[in-house]
């Protein structure tokens, strides 16, 4: 199951400018995709490390243009 953060991250915009609620099972979805595109062995254990990582640093952005960017860049 994907790890999840102690607060809640604030929403984020689409590439359609539509409000959502950070969903951490997109982000675990396209770091597999990835790890599976470049033919790469990986485990549940990777997945939570970065997803952790990747929660810790959209969290801690309190821009909602640099939250966005950042979003977009880990699910393209």
């Amino acid at each position: 199951t994907p790890t999840t953060i102690n607060n809640p991250v604030p929403p984020i915009v689409t590439l359609v400018g539509k409000l959502v609620n950070f969903d951490l099972s997109k982000i675990s979805t396209a770091i597999s995709q990835a790890f599976d595109a470049c033919e790469r062995q990986y485990n549940d254990d990777i997945i939570d490390f970065l997803l952790d990582q990747s929660a810790r640093d959209i969290y801690s952005e309190s821009d909602k243009k640099r939250i966005f960017e950042r979003v977009k860049g880990l699910t393209q």
